[in-house]
C-alpha cells in the first residue's frame, strides 16, 4: 500500500488522464487518523514475509515500505528489511531522489536511527542479527556495474567490492549468517563473503 492509497476513494479511467477523488469526510479523516496511530504504535515492528518459493528453492520475499510515521523519523520513503531476530531494520531507497540519505539502520528496540548513509542506488539490502548490512548498490545508469557493501551497526564500511557486472538473483545470508552469498548475472559466478 502506497502512502497516498488511503486517500483514494475512487479511481476513474479517462482517455487522457486518471482522476483521483480524495475523500475528506469526517469518517475518512478519522479512519486515516486511526491507521496513523496504529502505525505509530507499531513503529519499526515487523518481519520479512515470504511471497513464494520457486521450484529451484529460491525464496522471493514481499517488499515492505516504511509507514508514514517511520518515514517522518528516517527522512525518506523506502523499502525495509528486518534482521531475523527483529532487533534491527534497514531502510533503503534505490531511486535517484534528491535526498541527503538513502540508507539507514534502525535499532527496533529503542526505535532509534543508528546511522544514515548516502549510496548511489542501493537496490537490495540484507541484514544480520548483529546489525551488519549487506547492500547491493546498482550505481548510476551509465555503468553496468554493482558495488557490494558490508556496513557494521556503527556505520563503518567493512567491505566494498565493485563488480563490472550486475548482481543476479542470489543475494542471501547462509550458514547461520556467518556467510553471505551472491551471484553475477552474466557470468553466473558465485561469490561467498565470510562476515563473522
Amino acid at each position: 500500500m502506497g502512502f497516498f492509497d488511503f486517500f483514494k476513494k475512487d479511481k476513474k479511467q479517462n482517455f487522457s488522464r486518471n482522476e483521483i477523488i480524495i475523500d475528506l469526510s469526517e469518517k475518512s479523516l478519522l479512519e486515516r487518523k486511526k491507521k496513523y496511530n496504529e502505525d505509530v504504535e507499531n513503529l519499526w515492528v515487523g518481519k520479512n514475509e515470504i511471497e513464494r518459493i520457486r521450484e529451484d528453492g529460491y525464496i522471493i520475499y514481499k517488499s515492505k515500505r516504511v509507514t508514514p510515521p517511520e518515514r517522518e523519523q528516517v527522512g525518506f520513503y523506502g523499502l525495509k528489511w528486518f534482521s531475523e531476530n527483529g532487533k534491527f531494520c534497514v531502510v533503503y531507497l534505490s531511486d535517484f531522489e534528491n535526498i541527503d540519505y538513502n540508507l539507514a539502520l534502525i535499532d527496533t528496540k529503542t526505535k532509534t536511527i543508528l546511522y544514515k548513509k548516502k549510496l548511489i542506488r542501493p537496490k537490495t539490502c540484507r541484514l544480520t542479527n548483529n546489525g551488519v548490512v549487506i547492500c547491493n548498490d546498482w550505481g548510476d545508469y551509465n555503468l553496468s556495474s554493482n558495488t557490494i557493501y558490508c556496513i557494521d551497526k556503527f556505520g563503518s564500511v567493512i567491505l566494498k567490492k565493485r563488480h563490472n557486472s550486475l548482481v543476479g538473483e542470489i543475494f542471501q545470508l547462509i550458514e547461520n549468517e556467518s556467510k553471505f552469498k551472491y551471484n553475477l548475472n552474466y557470468s553466473g559466478k558465485i561469490f561467498t563473503i565470510d562476515i563473522e
